[in-house]
This record gives structure tokens, C-alpha cells and sequence, in this order.
């Protein structure tokens, strides 16, 4: 069917970034399973179709970027759809009794079917039904339209509704959404300008490290094939630990692995100096009702003075980090922005090397009922 102009919304620059990783066919597949973004809760002894389907109904029309699609303009743009109805609604799966293996298998593999950004329903919700052992919840997003805090404020919500509590934050629309973050990126432009040119302004060669060591040209970030992740390598007593350290410094944990994964770096590359990105979620009480993306991509220049000590170059990092979230959001870092083509014309990535923490640790520490729900499946 034909979709009128008055019907279609502005996207994102992430939104336009997961499309054109989607039409671009050398994107590596790793890439598209790592935009997914998943998780399942096992109710017992069974659950309440009807009760899931009204509080499902209830989220989809309170969140307009949980219908959202992507469909071309006249002129040939990717623009937003936002129908009336989601596309599929909450879907029932009646499995029945199996073992725990397959249980297991079954629930991964449904968890990792992948989502095309531009054919399948962006955010999907399955109820599988186990016979005795009881029902899946199963809940999967594109990234396109969902992150983090938005997956924590979909599960507090959810159950909210299912248990007839009061939703007291305001949703934020789509279109609400796209108006603040234009607006925000224009506020104080000039003076966010000069500080991120002062910052990383010139881009030099880059260290020889990785595929410039082997001699290899850069490849662009969903191209990449093989990812060398970091990912669940420290045990609860070694977290506990970290986190203790972290406290007694006055920084986040996230600053004491920012600083860490840098330092090691600058050691391996026989380098003092890095250009390290992280991903910065929302940071206004503004958007604290909006599920949908809201991310922005920042690049520190890491310089490290090698008679300090690991605590002050924590402290240093920290300030550093914080300053740069006051001059955000701001383009320049993606795209045609200046310190993208300042990387490009040293024939370098923005997105080399990232620190990023995929869940949202504050919004999950202030919602109890996420506590409560947090054993899930990803």
C-alpha cells in the first residue's frame, strides 16, 4: 500500500546508519546480530495469554517507535512509518513438553533469528509455551529502535501494565524525539565546535597496531568480520573488586576499564597517546520516557603520563570523559563530520578501538522490578 507524505517521520542518523549497513552487501553478518537486542523470562507455572496480550497492545500504542518502519520517500529518502497497529501483535507459540536441551536450543535459536531492518516488524514479542515447565517470554529488537535504557524501561513497563500498577513516566514519541535531538545538537554548536577541534584537531597517523601493523588497509565498522571483543572476563569477586576500586577513586567502573583498556593500548602500541571512542546514551531527564535509540558517539583523545600513577590517570580519564559529554550530542564525530574526515584522510577509523557498555547499569539499578526480573536471556 502507498504511504502518503504527511504519514512518513525524519529518521535518525543511526536509523540511516542500520539502513545503509543493511543495503551495503559487504557488511559483515556479525555486525546485523549485534544490533539485535534480546531477552526472555520464564513465567511459571504458566501464563495469562490475554492479560500479556492487553499489556503488549497497551506498550505499542503507548511507544510509537515499537510500529515504526522504514520506507522511502518520493524523492527516494528513508524515511519513518508509524502505523496505527504493530504489524504481527504479540505471537503464540505452543511448543509443549521437551527436555532441557532442547528447551534451551529452542529458546536460543528463536532469540537469535535475525531482524532486517527494512522487511521484518523492528520490535517483536513471542510467548512460548512449554507445557509443565512453563512459558517464555520472549522479547526482540532491532537497534534501530531500541537500546538499553529503553529494554529496561520496556520490562519495567510491562510488567507494570500486566500487574495493573500506574505508569507515571510521559512517553516520548518518535517525532518528539528526532525535534529535541535536532534542537540539541544546534545548542551551543559553536562553542562545542571549538572544544572537540582543540581536542582531536589534527588527526595524526594512528598507531601501528592491528591491520596497520600486518600492513592491511582500515575497514569500516559493520565490515568487520571478527570483532576482537573483551566480553565476561571477570568472575562476580573480580567485578566486586573492580568496583571497590572504582569507589575508593570516586570514578565509575566504566572509567577504570575506559582507562585500563587505553593504558594497555598506548603500551602495545608504544604510543602515549590514543584515540579511544565510547557510545554515550541519554543524558536529559527530558528523555527518560523514550524507549527508542538515543545514543551519541564520542571520541577521547587518551594521553597518558607514564610516571603517574593508574589512580590519577582514572582521575584524569574521568574528567575527561565527563567534560566531553557536556559538548555533546555533536555530529562531527560520524559520518562527513570534521573529525570523521580528518580520520578518513589519515586513511583511519573512528571506530578502531570502542569502550561501551551494552546495558544500561543506571537505569537498571533504579528500577526494582528490573532487579527483580533481571535473570533473562540474551
Amino acid at each position: 500500500s502507498s504511504t502518503s507524505p504527511q504519514d512518513l517521520h525524519p529518521v535518525t542518523g543511526w536509523q540511516n546508519m542500520m539502513i545503509a549497513a543493511r543495503n551495503d552487501p559487504d557488511t559483515a553478518p556479525g555486525f546485523h546480530d549485534k544490533m539485535l537486542i534480546r531477552w526472555g523470562h520464564l513465567i511459571t507455572p504458566s501464563a495469562e495469554a490475554r492479560r500479556i496480550q492487553r499489556a503488549f497492545d497497551k506498550l505499542v500504542q503507548r511507544h510509537d517507535s515499537l510500529r515504526l518502519c522504514f520506507k522511502r520517500d518520493p524523492s527516494g529518502r528513508w524515511r519513518a512509518c508509524i502505523p496505527e497497529r504493530h504489524p504481527t501483535g504479540l505471537q503464540i507459540e505452543t511448543i509443549g513438553d521437551v527436555d532441557d536441551a532442547e528447551f534451551v536450543k529452542i529458546v536460543n535459536d528463536r532469540a537469535r533469528v535475525p531482524i532486517d531492518v527494512i522487511d521484518d516488524p523492528l520490535f517483536q514479542m513471542v510467548l512460548m509455551k512449554f507445557g509443565d515447565r512453563g512459558d517464555v517470554l520472549l522479547t526482540r529488537a532491532h537497534h534501530a529502535v531500541l537500546d538499553g535504557y529503553g529494554a529496561v524501561l520496556l520490562v519495567e513497563e510491562l510488567f507494570k501494565t500486566f500487574l495493573n500498577l500506574p505508569l507515571e513516566t510521559r512517553a516520548i514519541s518518535h517525532s518528539e524525539f528526532v525535534r529535541f535531538q535536532q534542537m540539541q545538537l544546534k545548542k551551543n554548536l559553536s562553542k562545542k565546535d571549538a572544544y572537540w577541534a582543540t581536542e582531536l584537531l589534527p588527526v595524526g597517523a594512528g598507531p601501528n597496531i592491528g591491520r596497520m601493523r600486518k600492513g592491511k588497509p582500515p575497514v569500516d565498522g559493520p565490515m568487520v568480520r571478527d570483532t576482537l571483543r573483551l566480553d565476561n572476563l571477570a568472575d562476580p569477586s573480580e567485578l566486586a573488586t573492580l568496583e571497590t576500586r572504582a569507589s575508593a577513586l570516586r570514578q565509575s567502573m566504566f572509567t577504570v576499564l575506559f582507562t585500563a583498556f587505553a593504558d594497555v593500548l598506548c603500551d602495545l602500541a608504544d604510543v602515549d597517546t590514543l584515540d579511544v571512542a565510547t557510545v554515550v546514551g541519554r543524558t536529559d531527564p527530558i528523555l527518560s520516557g523514550f524507549v527508542g535509540s538515543s545514543s551519541s558517539l564520542m571520541v577521547v583523545r587518551y594521553q597518558r603520563k607514564t610516571a603517574d600513577s593508574f589512580e590519577d590517570k582514572a582521575i584524569r580519564t574521568g574528567d575527561k570523559l565527563r567534560t566531553g559529554v557536556e559538548h555533546l550530542p555533536w555530529r562531527g564525530h560520524v559520518g562527513d563530520g570534521v573529525v570523521a574526515d580528518a580520520f578518513a584522510k589519515q586513511n583511519r577509523q573512528v571506530l578502531q578501538f570502542l569502550v561501551h557498555i551494552p546495558s544500561s547499569k543506571g537505569r537498571s539499578r533504579s528500577s526494582s522490578i528490573s532487579q527483580t526480573l533481571s535473570a533473562g536471556a540474551n
